[in-house]
């Protein structure tokens, strides 16, 4: 579960990335899931709102030498 404190767009060469900072601190990454045709990432960011509370999907781990960020998939309001 995340708590939303700010959610922004990074703007990239050739592609756009939905970001969100909860309320510790942490960034991730909206992303879709390609294996199961599940592209609806602009849905999942457009549904979420500062200061409310999500149970949220997904993977991967901070690299900040690498710039990468955990990427949720799924969101679902509490």
């Amino acid at each position: 579960m995340i708590t939303v404190q700010e959610k922004y767009t990074r703007y990239r060469r050739r592609s756009s990335n939905y970001n969100v900072v909860d309320t510790d601190g942490n960034i991730y990454q909206i992303g879709n899931l390609w294996f199961k045709f599940d592209y609806n990432r602009g849905n999942d960011y457009a549904t979420l709102r500062e200061g409310k509370t999500y149970k949220v999907k997904g993977y991967g781990y901070r690299a900040g030498i690498l710039d990468a960020y955990q990427t949720i998939y799924d969101v679902k309001e509490i």
